[in-house]
């Protein structure tokens, strides 16, 4: 089964749980901050009633995954495995890992992410067939507002003016990563005001983002030093807001669980807050703890 956005795949976790749902799910977006999206629209479900320890997370076909999966057997405890990275998994890769999936594991639930996987081959096949995709970034524009749209009506949080929904989907370019960050950026910064206006869209929210952005987010998720410290010293160079940088890598970093990391955040944040000026100095300090 292959879901093409956020609002029918949600849905399909509504009506599935807890009883049905599946045990391998598969997560594809280009954009590392709309599948850190889907990733945090999938997890309440999967760890309902589950221990934190029993949630191992891997990247690509990492060492120890392989023993994990083959030492897993019908007695074993319920676990949750994230995989991320699936665009990594060379083809001996993706035999061996289709091959453990076969093998029958009650209370094995699998989660493979990544940017893509191709769809004529046998392992997304494969995928298709023994679990649930979703896998985004196929859509029309007029589709891709549409659907960040419907995202926005759908929060709990503080309501949105109808132009102001739309002018962010619009500064976003309807990526829905985008949408999520400026959102939440918006909500914290109102404070009491229960609905979010067109002005404060315009005050707080950049008229559009640099296509750099999403390399920068996903070089620190990836833990690339190098990658991450060029393309954001780039940003700031270029006129881009140290705090924009820490909100858009906070988000992956949070879904990932990785919480000492999320903490750095907020402490580089807190020290731009209360003076520090040399902003380059922060993020250079941040980016080579995050990503050691």
């Amino acid at each position: 089964m292959r879901y093409n956005n956020l609002k029918a795949f949600h849905k399909h976790l509504e009506s599935a749980q807890p009883a049905n749902l599946s045990d391998l799910y598969v997560l594809l977006a280009k954009d590392p901050g709309e599948r850190y999206l889907i990733l945090e629209t999938l997890l309440p479900f999967l760890k309902k009633g589950l221990h934190a320890a029993a949630t191992r997370t891997f990247r690509g076909m990492a060492p120890g995954l392989r023993d994990e999966l083959e030492g897993f057997s019908l007695f074993s405890a319920q676990q949750l495995f994230i995989v991320h990275d699936a665009e990594t998994l060379k083809k001996g890769d993706q035999t061996l890992l289709e091959a453990l999936l076969k093998v029958p594991a009650r209370g094995r639930r699998i989660v493979l992410t990544g940017a893509s996987i191709n769809r004529s081959s046998l392992f997304y096949k494969f995928l298709e067939k023994g679990g649930i995709l979703c896998e985004l970034g196929d859509e029309k524009t007029y589709e891709k507002e549409k659907n960040g749209m419907e995202w926005l009506g759908d929060q709990k949080g503080k309501a949105m003016e109808p132009a102001a929904m739309k002018a962010l989907v619009k500064a976003t370019g309807a990526n829905l990563g985008l949408i999520a960050s400026e959102y939440e950026k918006l909500q914290c910064y109102l404070g009491e005001r229960a609905t979010i206006t067109l002005a404060d869209v315009k005050i707080l929210c950049p008229d559009s983002v640099p296509e750099s952005i999403f390399a920068f987010s996903d070089a620190v998720v990836k833990k690339q030093a190098g990658a991450a410290l060029k393309t954001g010293l780039e940003l700031l160079e270029s006129g881009e807001s140290l705090f924009a940088l820490l909100r858009f890598i906070r988000r992956p970093l949070q879904t990932a669980g990785r919480v000492s990391d999320v903490v750095m955040i907020d402490q580089a944040e807190l020290s731009a807050k209360d003076g520090q000026d040399d902003h380059a100095l922060l993020l250079t300090q941040l980016i080579c703890k995050v990503t050691q």
